[in-house]
């Protein structure tokens, strides 16, 4: 093994390592991320799958007073969509908004 010292610091081999080692690390992070966000949209697959059943969807009653107009509501997320939104777009979807007058 060359010792460290006989070689400077920006020899063209250790600049060629760097950028292998740090292209590295980010396929490692990209893949982390991709694996969380998998795991996370599973979940919440799982979760929200009998909440979504149609058999169990409330309904009014027959002699129940129509509902009061729907009120305005503007919702907005972070800058880029993230499973913890799902229960939002989950929620317009299903009609869970209009059935509470939002």
């Amino acid at each position: 093994m060359i010792p460290i010292a006989r070689f400077p610091a920006s020899t063209p081999r250790r600049i060629a390592f760097a950028r292998r080692l740090e292209a590295a690390r980010h396929r490692a992070a990209r893949l982390r991320s991709a694996l969380l966000l998998a795991a996370a949209v599973a979940v919440a697959a799982t979760l929200l799958a009998p909440a979504a059943s149609p058999a169990q969807q409330a309904t009014p009653a027959a002699g129940a007073k129509p509902a009061a107009p729907l009120q305005k509501v503007t919702f907005a997320t972070n800058w880029k969509a993230q499973a913890a939104h799902g229960g939002f777009y989950q929620a317009a979807a299903d009609g869970t908004y209009a059935r509470y007058g939002l």
